[in-house]
């Protein structure tokens, strides 16, 4: 009977005494936004680079991984040539690693997300918009200022499968995002 308690006993030490932290936290994306390749990336006929933002709520899973959910926007991306303007909105799930566990300085995440895009009525187009799929990408790096309160840069890599309205046909379009980072352990 006593070889049946002590593997009992020793299993349930282990398991309440490496509980896992659940560490939760919250992200403030301001930054920029630059279409890149194929039309939308055009330097002659392509669309402008714009301002956007993004939030992302983040909880570990265990300690190499966690999970979270980003939402992000874009500003209207200007065409270079006509008064067509893109503006794009998104929401996604994400896989997300620190990398440097103990530190939590730097990370990596990605993801499929729902994109949708909406295009203004002007003096010479009407307006259109539409939804797609995407992926996106991100690596970032954070430095400390105070207990939970985090600052730094990150870059971030989105491609939408299918851009096409009534007034063009943009085939995948693809944006590469600088931001600057603020984070918050909750």
């Amino acid at each position: 009977m006593l070889f049946l308690i002590l593997p009992l006993m020793f299993l349930a030490q282990t398991s309440f005494s490496q509980a896992p932290v659940s560490v939760r936290t919250v992200f403030v994306k301001p930054g920029i936004s630059i279409p890149v390749f194929g039309h939308w990336g055009d330097l002659d006929s392509g669309f402008k680079p714009s301002l956007s933002g993004s939030a992302m709520f983040i909880k570990d899973i265990d300690e190499g991984l966690s999970w979270g959910i980003e939402s992000g926007y874009d500003l209207p991306h200007k065409n270079r040539n006509n008064n067509i303007k893109v503006s794009v909105f998104n929401i996604s799930p994400v896989l997300f690693s620190w990398l440097g566990l103990a530190e939590r300085k730097k990370y990596v995440y990605l993801g499929p997300g729902i994109y949708h895009w909406s295009s203004p009525k002007t003096s010479s187009f009407s307006s259109s918009s539409g939804t797609e799929f995407g992926l996106k990408a991100a690596a970032g790096i954070l430095k400390k200022y105070s207990e939970s309160l985090y600052f730094g840069a990150e870059i971030r890599f989105e491609h939408i499968f299918d851009m096409k309205g009534e007034n063009f046909d943009l085939n995948s379009v693809n944006v590469l995002q600088f931001s600057i980072t603020a984070a918050k352990r909750i």
